[in-house]
């Protein structure tokens, strides 16, 4: 039986668990683990298999500004922090793309919420210094950028 336990506490699996487990509570430690109007600010950490490529998928709620550029701004700063704790950690070694969904419920008096989306390659979090980057920047660096209305 000691085998079997040998066995699991081995396991790949649990050890990406592992991993994606300290990475959500690092970044609570950055971002705070509420937002600014009590809703946990870490949504979902996990990495998986997305459109035939393993990927890490991170969402997250903003925090509450008084206009949409606020809302936007503070989320680029927000991709940018979470990408610096990825490069830090070794994530780009661990999966081949990243994606970043920022959500905004019920934001600017409206009922329904908006988000942005950000994917990038894994290449791309390894090579950039994200703690150099000015967060304005990220639509240019970022390959794909969506901003959309949740329902």
């Amino acid at each position: 039986m000691s085998m079997v336990l040998v066995l699991l506490l081995n396991s790949p699996a649990l050890a990406q668990q592992g991993d994606v487990d300290i990475l959500k509570r690092s970044l609570a430690k950055a971002l705070g683990e509420r937002t600014n109007w009590r809703t946990d600010r870490i949504i979902k950490v996990t990495k998986g298999e997305l459109s035939g490529r393993t990927t890490l998928l991170i969402a997250l709620n903003a925090n509450h500004n008084l206009t949409l550029a606020g809302l936007r701004y503070d989320a680029l700063k927000d991709v940018t922090k979470v990408l610096g704790i990825l490069k830090s950690w070794d994530w780009p070694g661990k999966v081949e793309e990243v994606v970043i969904i920022e959500q905004y419920p019920g934001s600017v008096g409206s009922s329904k919420g908006l988000g942005l989306k950000f994917a990038l390659p894994s290449a791309k979090v390894r090579d950039i210094d994200w703690n150099s980057v000015d967060p304005k920047k990220i639509p240019e660096i970022i390959d794909v950028t969506e901003q959309h209305v949740m329902k």
